[in-house]
């Protein structure tokens, strides 16, 4: 191995000797601190601006930041710098002369190499240097995470490397070499878009794809198929340099050659989609808060599931996101949404069905009038080239898998042990389901769901109509991410002419205006006394109706609207905070901060009885800049709460009764509130609904709070760090680049 040394040491005096190298490295360097300042200023402002980012993310590995740019521009910066290693000694007559020498033409390759990968590094130095001075100055920087990405970058780029190394052996042209290699990586990108109407081709053609091979390094994620692709792809590059330059020393047919090029590509490919298996796979989430895999809450509610989980993913052809379920998109999109899951509980055997039904996808029959649904399915299958006859119709679909229910949407749909469970997409900019939706879907078929019902015939708010004050949108709505309908729960409507059923968990009575009739208030009161669990929500203006139930659990609404004077917003637009008994009982806001507001508009206080048969605990806090409209003298007592939590045990079993003073914090209107004060209230909801099910649902996926939310350093000191990084920097490189093209040509 000296003479492999030796060419590497030769190779790198060449490449140091170059203003190419030189340039390309300065380029780097600037572009790169570039785009570092730019996500420094920005992380900077929204601290400032009262915003948490988590910093390390931001910086290095968030859209527009330094792994995201690098991991693009490096298609570019190495076909430059391996355009001439092999091709410009060709293009000299020189490689006669190496090939005669002394030394095999393994040494060759790998000196070669070598010598790529020893300057490369430079970059992987330059990169240190910006995390350790992000170290010091963000506070508890997550080294891990940066760490990651940048060893996907220094992967991507020895992979570059190794392609950019056989494309310059193929010819005498420098520029030739350069777009050869760029031409190379373009077609390593779409590869994985090849063989989609057969599996087995597909998966294998996605194994070869190198688009996004590095993005969950970057997002702080080692897995061992990812590393081993990038090992097994660069042997099998150097093996094809070393056939090309092994050629002119023995007489092969070119049988005999391309029957070498096929079998080191076959045994690369075959090595490298045995070890991408989801059993020979091994993984590393080297990020702090651990984002990378499931929370604990999704690890713990899927405890128990054993033998296979079938999903069919189905997609409507008119929707207008089908082409994001194309077979081309099939292996990447399960990896970024159920991967994680299959980590825990096992492979999940994945089918697609496409079907067409009518959808909601106005523009596509504004834009082709009168055409038929069939008619318009037909020219999809055709654009994308799939079998129109596999695609079922709308009656098929309904009789099949009943997708009226889910308004012919994309979805998917779980099976297991003959039990059924749909995760669906949403109507917001993310579109596809989170790990709430999906650990939430799995474990309905584990577990049971949580059924609640909302009581009718009395004015209260509904559940599946889509006024202003109802509540569709926290429950029943499909296209809500948030909806408890996506998270566990079934929900309905009942009118109380009989006693409340049983298979019932939850009753909600939501702000009646009417006075209960006696036979509704001996059922509440049956199903209270039976110890069952009870959301009831009051309204200022109607406060008698609530009273008939609730002042006999030892509280009462008190007549009158909450106030509180502040600017910009009406007095009855309430700005309650949660209390510190609430977070004692499980009221934790994932994504939020505990001090964001719940907005109220329009509630009423509770007074508390000491001697109620409950435990009862405030959750929304009435505060000291708050008063009551009706108490005008200021003689009345001041109000215990907004919201209480109430509590007894009963046969071994623990009781939950909640009672809100307003009806409209879980309203449609107030969900699509432009509000400034960042509310809190989808999350309060969905905390209030877990406190009542004891848990089961929605399931607890949050994570410690990030610890790199802060920076010790403003814009005013960001001047000394853009002289540093784009100034004294690259001109010391300039200078030293300069200083030893002079020396190297001096006489």
């Amino acid at each position: 191995m000296n003479a492999a040394f030796k060419i590497c040491a030769n190779e790198l005096k060449s490449l140091f000797v170059s203003p190419i190298a030189w340039a390309m490295l300065v380029v780097f360097i600037v572009q790169t601190a570039i785009v570092y300042l730019s996500q420094i200023a920005t992380v900077i402002r929204w601290e400032f601006a009262g915003y948490e980012p988590q910093m390390t993310r931001t910086i290095f590995s968030g859209y527009r930041a330094v792994f995201y740019q690098l991991y693009t521009n490096l298609m570019f910066y190495v076909p430059l710098l391996t355009m001439g290693l092999i091709s410009r000694e060709r293009h000299n007559g020189s490689i006669k002369l190496l090939m005669s020498s002394p030394v095999t033409v393994g040494q060759v390759v790998i000196g070669k190499y070598q010598a790529l990968l020893i300057y490369l590094f430079a970059f992987v130095v330059f990169i240190c240097g910006l995390i350790l001075l992000s170290g010091a100055l963000v506070h508890d920087f997550d080294y891990g995470f940066a760490l990651s990405g940048m060893l996907g970058l220094y992967l991507l780029a020895c992979t570059y490397a190794a392609i950019g190394l056989f494309m310059s052996s193929l010819t005498n042209h420098q520029v030739v070499a350069a777009i050869s290699t760029i031409a190379l990586l373009a077609a390593l990108s779409f590869v994985g878009t090849v063989g989609q109407r057969v599996p087995i081709v597909q998966d294998i053609a996605y194994w070869l794809s190198i688009s996004g091979r590095a993005d969950f390094m970057r997002a702080g994620l080692i897995a061992s198929k990812d590393v081993l692709y990038f090992f097994f792809i660069v042997a099998l590059f150097l093996i094809f340099t070393y056939f090309k330059l092994s050629a002119g020393r023995r007489i092969e047919s070119k049988w005999m050659r391309g029957a070498k090029y096929a079998g080191a590509g076959a045994a690369v490919v075959v090595l490298g989609y045995v070890t991408s298996l989801p059993a020979l796979t091994a993984y590393a989430d080297v990020t702090r808060p651990k984002s990378q895999t499931l929370s604990g809450g999704s690890v713990g509610a899927l405890t128990g599931m054993e033998g296979a989980l079938d999903m069919t993913v189905l997609v409507n052809a008119l929707d207008p996101r089908a082409s994001a379920f194309l077979p081309a998109h099939r292996n990447s999109l399960y990896r970024r949404l159920f991967e994680q899951h299959e980590r825990q509980i096992g492979r999940i055997n994945v089918h697609y069905q496409f079907y067409y039904a009518d959808s909601e996808n106005e523009r596509l029959y504004e834009a082709n009038p009168g055409k038929s649904n069939e008619q318009l399915a037909r020219e999809f299958a055709e654009q994308n080239r799939l079998k129109f006859d596999t695609f079922l119709t709308q009656d098929e679909v309904d009789a099949r898998y009943g997708l009226d229910a889910e308004n012919y949407r994309n979805v998917y749909l779980l099976e297991w042990q003959g039990r059924q469970s749909i995760v669906r997409n949403f109507d917001d900019p993310q579109y596809f389901p989170g790990e709430p939706a999906i650990s939430a879907a799995i474990k309905r078929l584990i577990a049971e769901p949580v059924r609640l019902a909302y009581v009718l015939g009395q004015g209260e708010r509904r559940i599946f109509r889509s006024g202003g004050e109802d509540h569709r949108a926290h429950m029943s709505d499909v296209r809500d991410r948030n909806a408890l309908l996506n998270h566990g729960f079934e929900v309905e409507e009942i009118v109380l002419d009989a006693p409340v059923p049983e298979h019932l968990d939850i009753l909600v009575l939501a702000a009646p205006i009417e006075p209960l009739p006696a036979r509704v208030e001996n059922h509440l009161r049956d199903y209270i006394a039976a110890g069952r669990d009870l959301l009831i929500l009051g309204e200022p203006h109607a406060t008698d109706p609530v009273n008939q139930v609730i002042e006999a659990l030892g509280v009462s609404l008190r007549p009158g609207a909450v106030t509180e004077p502040k600017e910009a917003f009406p007095e009855a637009l309430v700005f309650a905070p949660l209390s510190d008994a609430a977070t004692e009982l499980g009221f934790i806001m994932p994504r939020r901060s505990a001090d964001w507001p719940i907005i109220l508009p329009g509630a009423a206080a509770l007074d508390v009885d000491p001697g109620s048969p409950f435990a009862v605990e405030p959750i929304l806090a009435f505060t000291s800049e708050m008063s009551v409209s009706a108490d005008e003298d200021g003689s009345a007592a001041t109000p215990q709460a907004l919201a209480v939590a109430m509590e007894r045990s009963m046969v071994g079993e623990t009781q939950r009764i909640v009672i809100v003073g307003d009806a409209d914090f879980m309203s449609t209107a107030t969900r699509s509130m432009r509000d400034p004060s960042r509310r809190n209230n989808p999350e309060f909801v969905n905390d209030l609904f877990g406190y009542l099910s004891g848990g089961a649902y929605p399931i607890d996926t949050t994570r410690p709070v990030p610890l790199d939310t802060s920076i010790s350093i403003t814009l005013k000191d960001m001047d000394a760090l853009r002289i540093g990084l784009l100034g004294v920097l690259p001109g010391l490189l300039v200078i030293a680049g300069a200083w030893l093209l002079l020396v190297r040509r001096r006489p």
